[in-house]
């Protein structure tokens, strides 16, 4: 639950993402939540029963989804009604050790594209086991 520092990944570390909205004082619905992933990253499916369960997670949850599609290099999340701030997670796995351009997540509403959202670009590295 400790945000960590995107510059030093360990390789075969699980991590958890948070995507943040927020809609104001006026509710929003119909959002469409896309979330690239940078190379070094892969999703960790929650539905496999390999993967780990992150129970803190769900408990803090707010955004009401109705649907994930979770593909190879991005998270596709569509929202219910909501209005205020607003959070969901999901885990990753750092699996490629290199340097990466994080994305920036995007939010649209299907119905209104006057209302959208373009934010969070960055960079992150992903060490090996025997870089520093």
């Amino acid at each position: 639950g400790n945000t960590l520092a995107t510059d030093k990944m360990q390789q075969g570390e699980l991590l958890i993402v948070k995507v943040t909205l927020e809609a104001g004082g006026e509710a929003v619905e119909n959002i469409v939540v896309e979330d690239l992933l940078p190379a070094g990253l892969e999703i960790e499916n929650a539905n496999l029963k390999t993967s780990r369960a992150v129970s803190w997670c769900k408990d803090q949850q707010t955004l009401p989804l109705l649907h994930t599609d979770i593909r190879d290099d991005r998270l596709v999340a569509f929202t219910g009604r909501f209005s205020g701030r607003k959070a969901c997670f999901y885990a990753v796995r750092a699996v490629t050790p290199g340097e990466f351009v994080l994305p920036a997540v995007m939010a649209t509403c299907m119905y209104d594209p006057g209302i959208r959202s373009v934010n969070g670009a960055g960079r992150i590295r992903v060490v090996g086991g025997g870089d520093k």
